[in-house]
Order: C-alpha cells, then structure tokens, then sequence
C-alpha cells in the first residue's frame, strides 16, 4: 500500500573538520521540526 504524507529531502553537506557536530545539530533540527509538526512525537537519541 502507497504511504500517504508529504515528504522532505533535506541534505546537509560540509567540506569542513567536525562534520559529526554538524550531522548531530541537523538531527537535533528536524527532531525540533517533527515535534512540533506532530507534538505526541517523542525524540529518540542524544542529539
């Protein structure tokens, strides 16, 4: 069965040192974005 919803590619992308920093902060972001789009979502993870 076909999933319904909207869908986002979001791609970040550096040429600089400390990219896990970079991968952890984005992560945390769309976390935030999700919770607040669905408010009973729960974050899973340490970012």
């Amino acid at each position: 069965a076909a999933e319904g919803g909207h869908y986002t590619l979001v791609t970040i992308d550096t040429d600089q040192p400390a990219e896990s920093e970079l991968d952890r902060l984005g992560k945390h972001f769309l976390g935030e974005v999700h919770k607040m789009a669905n408010p009973q979502h729960e974050l899973r993870g340490t970012y």
